[in-house]
């Protein structure tokens, strides 16, 4: 690991992750991926930098997707664009450490990756899949807009990891509860040696204005990018809109963009987001950044 990606990675050379996607590819891959897992056992290794195992469970719909290297190809591609050696990622919502261990591999040893998980079991696999990256850290919390003890609603639904939400936003009566920690990433970096952060990825289900909240003094001095997951009706569960969201950005100096794969479309400023991958990028820092994202073949419109 040199702090760029040096060789493909996935299964058959690489193959998966290179292509981009088409319509279809879901089910193909899935039907393929649940045959390997029933000839070969659930339990396997990726391969997201050379030598270094990624453990995941094929059982797992998001898991299975990260085994072939399709989980999420867009946002790999963009981070290849925004970080490189001695910078600093924060991940919220790190889930087993896919988007993590990627980061970690482009930051390389002279810079520093924050993962934040707050489902008990899959923080344990994250920190397991993050042990090869000692420049890495994981906490078991959720991140919120203040530091306090909180309900997190496990995912009823033992193949579908991902759809865990904190109980404030939208609680699920069939699903485990489990108290966990929860803190302000203004808090988290008021205690780390590093006031810096490139980039953040928040993917947190309904969360995101109470995580931007709680980290409103990082986001102005900082000026990180941050890349979002926005889903209207969770928002609506925890008392926002995307709306709402877009505009509070925008007030504190961000660009809006959709982003898909290898594009960006800028977002119009009162644009109504139902589910949407959104890529904020600091004013004062866009034009820069746009140009680096062409560079790394990304069209913008």
């Amino acid at each position: 690991m040199t702090g760029r990606r040096r060789l493909p990675f996935g299964p058959f050379g690489g193959i998966l992750h290179s292509l981009p996607p088409f319509p279809g590819e879901g089910r193909l891959f899935d039907l393929a991926t649940r045959l390997v897992s029933l000839l070969g056992g659930a339990q396997r290794e990726a391969h997201l930098w050379p030598g270094v195992p990624f453990r995941v469970d094929l059982r797992d719909r998001i898991q299975r997707q990260m085994w072939r290297a399709r989980y999420e190809p867009h946002l790999t591609s963009c981070l290849e664009a925004l970080l490189g050696p001695g910078d600093v990622f924060c991940d919220v919502g790190a889930h087993i450490g896919y988007i993590s261990c990627f980061a970690a591999g482009l930051v390389g040893k002279s810079g520093q990756v924050l993962s934040f998980e707050a489902d008990p079991l899959l923080f344990a696999q994250l920190k397991k899949n993050l042990e090869p990256f000692s420049w890495a850290i994981s906490f078991h919390c959720a991140v919120w807009d203040e530091n306090r003890t909180i309900t997190f609603s496990r995912t009823p639904n033992k193949l579908e990891s991902g759809w865990g939400t904190v109980g404030e936003v939208r609680d699920i009566p069939a699903a485990e509860h489990v108290p966990v920690p929860a803190a302000t990433l203004d808090s988290v970096f008021s205690s780390l040696s590093s006031s810096t952060v490139a980039a953040i990825k928040i993917d947190a289900e309904g969360s995101e204005p109470r995580i931007l909240a709680g980290a409103a003094n990082l986001l102005q001095s900082a000026r990180p990018a941050i890349f979002l997951e926005v889903n209207s009706v969770l928002l609506s569960a925890a008392g926002c809109s995307s709306e709402r969201l877009a505009k509070t950005l925008l007030h504190g100096g961000f660009r809006l963009f959709r982003l898909s794969f290898q594009k960006l479309a800028k977002v119009p400023t009162l644009a109504k987001l139902e589910f949407q991958d959104l890529l904020c990028l600091p004013e004062e820092k866009a034009e820069k950044l746009l140009s680096n994202f062409q560079a790394h073949g990304f069209s913008l419109c």
